[in-house]
């Protein structure tokens, strides 16, 4: 179950990095506050949150995104030039992922218990699964068209 709770969150990060990366300097702002606020509302809902737990919830929660977000990408850094990279720099990128996916593991299992003195056990488990349902609703919008990861942002409808 972390297994597939990490690995959704990977995803939904390689592609929220891609959407925002590819975007023109103007519009990633624009991309990456609509992707934020859709996030925190589709969080605060999937989690029942009352204007007092969102007090307390969010700054924890938005800590923990930005350091898993250097994790990722960090992760994506070593997917670059792979073409160009010897065997053994491959080796080494490699064994470099498996740290990072640990680092992950490790800041997830930090924030948990961060997590827990916010919200209940209950909460908890929605936010994993609430992360999870928004990913594949991500992937969703963007097969549709709806999120379009080129220079030009066609339909950027969310």
């Amino acid at each position: 179950m972390k297994t597939t709770i990490l690995k959704s969150l990977v995803v939904l990060s390689i592609i929220f990095v891609q959407v925002v990366a590819q975007a023109q300097p103007e519009d990633r702002v624009r991309v990456h506050e609509k992707l934020v606020d859709y996030k925190r509302t589709f969080l605060t809902e999937h989690l029942a949150l009352t204007e007092k737990d969102s007090v307390k919830f969010w700054p924890i929660y938005d800590e923990f995104e930005k350091e898993r977000l250097e994790i990722r990408k960090e992760l994506m850094s070593l997917t670059k030039g792979m073409a160009a990279k010897s065997d053994d720099q491959l080796e080494k990128d490699i064994a470099k992922s498996f740290s990072l996916k640990e680092d992950e593991i490790a800041l997830e299992k930090k924030y948990h218990q961060k997590f827990q003195k916010v919200l209940t056990i209950r909460q908890i488990a929605a936010l994993y699964q609430a992360e999870h349902k928004m990913k594949r609703k991500l992937i969703e919008k963007i097969g549709k068209g709806h999120i379009r990861h080129d220079k030009k942002m066609k339909h950027k409808r969310f």
